[in-house]
């Protein structure tokens, strides 16, 4: 006798492939937050791996490394990492960021110096690539760059950083207290009178006279009222000896830069020429922002056409590896260009690291006066929040 098969019937496969297609459903948005919070992590540590090292610059060193000169010079190995350095801060990190043979490429110049620069520039480094945004490689870059050894180096494509250091409450308009301790000055300054009426005056004039509370205003800045937003515009030396010249000038000169880049002074930790040593980080180092992730469009995260991500890596001062506080840190969003902005890939929060080498995650609805508040590395203030004076104290 023969026997019949037990099989599927049409209806019952129909239902067991409805029943593993509602499981995936219900999985799928799981696996990829489970993927997401790996990512997230990853990024967390990156923060964390940065901001030691420049934690042991400073040890090693005596101070945080320079903020570099403009965004388009590149390090120069014979000019070490501070004010003479026109390179950016990320080229300090690169010997306790196991990045040493970089550094030995650059100094021996083996392949020419055009040629070492376009190789060097374009090396990938894991550690300054944030992978809920995009994955560690070199992008197109434009523009004609700098360094000791050529006026003109093109450099075809370049790796990039999704960190950014910590410029200070705002570039275009930092707070008038930064003039504090420069002594008298015949130079005449643009400012801001708390926030309200722009005025011009020499130093002398705002701090011995009468001006001189205006220095511990909260809304009281460098520039004219009102123009603290937008791109930022970034003065370039045209050769060393022209770097090596702006150092040199008074202090009142470099916050009135005649060529209308942006004052040399600033209240974060890497600037134009900058030399930040602890002692001058009066808030304390546990709340002051060192360095975190930066907001991007996320159109342009590989096309290398974000305002904020224009330049390579280890270039010089510029917002595609440093950012201010004066606008309130984002999520990247489509369409988007918040090139001056300290953000994140991730929902709800962005990665900071401190000057004292702690790592946090802060909400993206941190208060934005206290958000600037932990940029400004020495305010010595209380904010004024909604009418209510409150001691300032990290999230």
């Amino acid at each position: 006798m023969q026997r019949i098969r037990a099989g599927f019937t049409l209806v019952e496969l129909l239902v067991v492939i409805a029943i593993i297609g509602t499981l995936t459903g219900l999985l799928l948005p799981a696996v990829q937050a489970a993927r997401e919070s790996g990512r997230r992590t990853s990024c967390k540590n990156n923060v964390a791996q940065i901001t030691k090292s420049l934690s042991h610059h400073e040890s090693a060193m005596g101070a945080f490394p320079s903020g570099g000169w403009s965004d388009l010079w590149l390090p120069t190995t014979a000019r070490g990492s501070e004010n003479k350095q026109p390179g950016g801060w990320t080229y300090g990190t690169l010997s306790r960021l196991d990045q040493q043979p970089l550094v030995d490429a650059l100094d021996k110049l083996e392949a020419g110096c055009n040629s070492t620069y376009q190789m060097t520039m374009a090396i990938p480094m894991p550690v300054f690539s944030c992978p809920s945004r995009r994955a560690s490689q070199a992008l197109p870059v434009t523009g004609s760059y700098k360094s000791g050894c050529s006026a003109s180096i093109d450099l075809p494509n370049a790796a990039r950083s999704d960190y950014a250091g910590n410029g200070g409450s705002g570039a275009k308009c930092p707070p008038l207290y930064v003039l504090r301790g420069l002594g008298k000055g015949s130079e005449t300054i643009n400012y801001c009178a708390d926030g309200a009426s722009s005025a011009s005056k020499d130093l002398t004039s705002i701090l011995v006279s009468g001006d001189a509370d205006m220095t511990n205003h909260p809304r009281s800045h460098i520039g004219s009222c009102g123009s603290c937003t937008g791109a930022i515009p970034i003065a370039s030396p045209a050769t060393i000896a022209d770097g090596d010249a702006w150092a040199q000038r008074r202090l009142d000169q470099k916050m009135a830069l005649p060529d209308g880049g942006i004052p040399f002074l600033q209240d974060g930790i890497f600037y134009r020429m900058s030399r930040v040593v602890p002692a001058k980080i009066m808030d304390g180092l546990s709340m002051t922002y060192l360095v975190g992730e930066k907001s991007m469009n996320p159109d342009e995260y590989t096309s290398g056409n974000d305002p904020g991500d224009l330049r390579p890596l280890l270039a010089g001062f510029g917002p595609h590896n440093i950012r201010w506080a004066y606008d309130a840190p984002a999520r990247d969003e489509r369409g988007t260009n918040r090139q001056n902005a300290f953000g994140s890939a991730h929902g709800g929060v962005f990665t900071m690291g401190f000057a004292d080498g702690s790592v946090q995650e802060l909400s993206f609805e941190i208060h934005p006066e206290v958000h600037r508040a932990l940029s400004s590395r020495a305010d010595g203030r209380s904010q004024v929040v909604d009418g209510v004076t409150i001691p300032v104290q990290r999230p």
